[in-house]
This record gives structure tokens, C-alpha cells and sequence, in this order.
């Protein structure tokens, strides 16, 4: 299933410049686009927005953010022990 934009921000309680800044900053993977050249999100895409909104609601940097996504995606799940010491050390932040 596709969604649009629009669809994708009311479901996560977003704008939708909110998600083409996620966008911008490298956050998200590449997002499809229809023929007419409009976005279309895949349910994946909306588990990474997700991810970075429940991120950015603990109030995680940019940064911190690109570095996190940075590991899911070179490492996969043998990067975990990564992940858990970048969140471990934000949580100490907090």
C-alpha cells in the first residue's frame, strides 16, 4: 500500500514540510514517486518517519538522529549494541 504526503503527516500527527525536512536531511530513505512525480510512501517509509518522530519527541538531535538511521542502515541488526549505546548515552543527556 502507498500513501500520499498528506495522508502520511495526519497519520503521524506531522506537517507535511515536516516530513520532506526528515527528507532533506537524509533521515528517510529514497521515496518513491508515481508517474505524476508526486511522493508515495510505503508502509516502511511510514515506520521510519515513525521512528524519527518517536526520536525527535524525546528530543534527540538532527544529528544524533542521522547518526542512529546511519547505523540501522550500514548495520542492520548486528548493530544494535550501537544503537543502544547512542541511546543509552541520550538518555543520560535527558
Amino acid at each position: 500500500m502507498t500513501y500520499t504526503s498528506g495522508q502520511v503527516a495526519q497519520k503521524l500527527g506531522l506537517t507535511k514540510d515536516g516530513i520532506r525536512y526528515y527528507e532533506r536531511e537524509g533521515l528517510l530513505p529514497v521515496i518513491g514517486r508515481n508517474s505524476a512525480g508526486l511522493r508515495e510512501y510505503t508502509d516502511s517509509d511510514v515506520d521510519w518517519i515513525f521512528l524519527i518522530r518517536c526520536l525527535r519527541d524525546k528530543d534527540m538531535p538532527i544529528h544524533k538522529i542521522k547518526e542512529y538511521v546511519g547505523l540501522l542502515i550500514e548495520y542492520g541488526q548486528s548493530g544494535i549494541e550501537k544503537r543502544r549505546d547512542l541511546l543509552a548515552d541520550h538518555r543520560k543527556y535527558l
